[in-house]
């Protein structure tokens, strides 16, 4: 999908003092469950920035220890819309 497709609603993933743009790439030790894509959003202290990047989740690796690295890759700018949390607690956010 591209940044001109209809609204959907992605799992909000909060990043600390790094900013994800198009066609980067991220590795985060993170679980994204079976998510697909996800919005990676900046944030300052409890600030979330207006505008993220719709990532794909590209791979997962066991790391030793039994936690889970994942690799993103940004595909588009997102603009964040309204927020929910839903029954496992997942901030999801339509974008």
């Amino acid at each position: 999908m591209g940044p001109n497709s209809a609204m959907k609603t992605l799992p909000l993933i909060p990043l600390d003092d790094v900013v994800v743009f198009p066609g980067m790439n991220l590795t985060l030790a993170i679980d994204p469950g079976a998510e697909e894509e996800v919005l990676l959003v900046p944030r300052s202290g409890d600030d979330f920035a207006a505008v993220g990047t719709v990532a794909r989740v590209d791979e997962q690796v066991r790391l030793p220890g039994g936690g889970l690295a994942t690799g993103f890759e940004g595909l588009h700018r997102g603009v964040a819309g309204a927020a929910r949390t839903d029954l496992n607690g997942t901030l999801r956010i339509e974008v």
